[in-house]
């Protein structure tokens, strides 16, 4: 099977530097779905990931929904409700994400049961705060200095395999009791990548030299893609990452 590798532009913006792309895997379909939006008029970062669970009934409906209403919905919030307080608005966005995808599952007795797991990201980047919240075992890590850092929990990791996540709750099915949202200062890191759990095999120090031969967030993206393919076996799932640096 050819890897394949379809990905958005880069975003030049002024204040960051954005890139998003996945692969197949051995997956017959693309289960993940990204999406990222720079909202320049209100200093608005929005980044999100989500992997369509592929035990259940129409996961890549499921993680499509949800990246859609996730960032519409911190958008909508910033612009309409001048909302500040990055905390209500991530919270906000991931139960949007979680409604939308029940009603859609409720329009189709075929789709009952879809979820997916998500990773998101707000950032105000006139400031430089963010708020990351994640629910499911897809990953938010930051490159600071010489070390990856689990982002959703301030953890130091040295392989993306480090401190697995246990799969207990997920968007569209079980999403009860307290949600959690971790603030961060953007610019304390080199580079932060969103990702699905999709991602095998990789260390810190594989992340970090990579990212340090390259110097944007796509050419970070495909130095860590790529060779999943031409090093390694094939990744048995479908895999993505969205990678931005200040």
């Amino acid at each position: 099977m050819s890897p394949k590798f379809p990905g958005l532009p880069p975003g030049h913006y002024s204040k960051v530097d954005v890139f998003g792309a996945q692969i197949m895997g051995a997956r017959s379909n693309q289960e993940d779905a990204f999406r990222f939006e720079h909202d320049e008029a209100h200093d608005l970062l929005v980044a999100v990931v989500a992997d369509g669970l592929g035990g259940c009934p129409y996961g890549e409906v499921a993680s499509a929904v949800a990246v859609d209403a996730f960032v519409t919905r911190s958008i909508e919030d910033r612009r309409h409700l001048n909302c500040r307080d990055l905390h209500a608005l991530i919270i906000n966005a991931l139960w949007q994400a979680h409604d939308r995808v029940r009603l859609k599952a409720g329009e189709n007795m075929g789709m009952t049961g879809m979820c997916t797991t998500l990773v998101g990201f707000v950032a105000d980047l006139s400031t430089g705060c963010a708020v990351v919240v994640s629910i499911g075992d897809s990953r938010v890590l930051g490159l600071q200095e010489d070390h990856l850092v689990d982002l959703a929990t301030g953890k130091r990791v040295e392989s993306w395999e480090d401190a697995p996540v246990p799969l207990t709750r997920v968007i569209g099915h079980e999403l009860s009791g307290d949600i959690t949202s971790r603030e961060i200062q953007f610019d304390d890191y080199d580079l932060i990548l969103l990702a699905s759990d999709g991602i095998e095999g990789i260390t810190a120090d594989e992340v970090r030299i990579a990212i340090s031969r390259t110097g944007t967030a796509s050419s970070a993206v495909w130095s860590i893609l790529k060779p999943m393919k031409i090093d390694r076996a094939y990744p048995h799932d479908n895999a993505t990452i969205v990678a931005f640096s200040p």
